[in-house]
Order: C-alpha cells, then structure tokens, then sequence
C-alpha cells in the first residue's frame, strides 16, 4: 500500500492548497456526474457500475466504515444515466474517457454545450495530457481543470487536482472542497 507519510504530506499539502484557494466553508457543489464516451458500451458500464459501487458500499457496512443509513443514502442518489440532457443541471462532471486527447477534447466540447448552468464545472481524471490543451475545446476554460483519481479509487484517498493555465482560482478550490 502507500506509505502513510506520503499521505500525510499530501494531506497537509491538500490542506495548504486549500488555504490559498480560501476553500468556502460550504460546498457549493451537490450534484456531479461521471461520463463516458463508449455508447456501445456504455448500458453494460453503468449496470456493472451500480452494482459495484453498491457492493463497496455494503462491504463498508460490514467492515463498519460506514452506517447502512449513509450506504442507502448514498446508493439513493446514484442515478445512471445514458441521456446527455440527464446532466444539465449538475454541479460538477468529471469526465473519465478513454486517455486521448482528441476523444476526450469531443467529449468535454459536448458536455459544456449540454450544460444549462454557466457556473458548472467539468474536470478531467486524465492523468496523462495536458489540462491546459485539454480546456482549448471549451468556451469557458476558466470552469475546467483536472481531478486525477488514484486507483483503486475506493481505497486511495488520494485526489489530484490539476490547474490549466485558464483554471479559474474559485474553480481550484471548489474542486479541492469537493475532493
């Protein structure tokens, strides 16, 4: 596993990142989304997807990392979809598509398009390209950056979070809030 200390060290940097960003005391964010580009695929991910997420989140209350009553309401509000204007009132999507940049640049241009609210934000779990290309295919650049999960998602709490040179300071701390 991880050394405790590198976690220590990213928790006081995560810390000190938020004190520069002035982090609100109360996150604005209540509604994200995940997306992915693979329609072919795409009814068999999100039924894998619940199913998985419903089975960490009972093996949570079986290890007592969580009560029942938080794993339901938790699995109450996972809502998949495969319906873009299902996401257009969401708060903050992170997109998670296959690491291409063009693929993932098509993606993100049409997720800004769909959504209604101008103060969403959209992040990218990319861990390889630039944030900074990436937000080129958007109007509002300064609404994007990068939140990089390490994997295995459900054990690491480890969150990247990656600034273009556009990302606006309100969205870096709202997504250092969120992560």
């Amino acid at each position: 596993g991880p050394d405790p200390k590198n976690l220590i060290s990213f928790e006081i940097f995560i810390k000190a990142t938020a004190q520069v960003f002035k982090v609100p005391e109360k996150l604005t964010i209540e509604s994200w989304a995940a997306s992915s580009a693979n329609l072919l695929a795409a009814g068999l991910t999100l039924d894998l997807g619940v199913r998985e997420a419903s089975n960490l989140l009972d093996r949570g209350v079986k290890r007592g990392k969580i009560t029942e009553k938080k794993a339901i309401q938790i699995k109450d509000n996972i809502n998949p979809t495969l319906n873009d204007s299902d996401l257009s009132d969401i708060d903050i999507t992170v997109e998670a598509v296959v690491e291409l940049e063009s693929i993932k640049s098509s993606v993100l241009s049409e997720l800004e398009c769909g959504l209604s609210d101008p103060n969403s934000i959209i992040t990218s779990n990319t861990s390889t390209i630039s944030i900074t290309r990436l937000a080129t295919s958007l109007k509002r650049p300064e609404k994007f950056c990068g939140m990089h999960f390490f994997n295995p998602v459900h054990a690491m709490p480890l969150v990247e979070i990656i600034r273009g040179e556009r990302s606006s300071d309100d969205v870096i701390a709202e997504v250092c809030s969120y992560a």
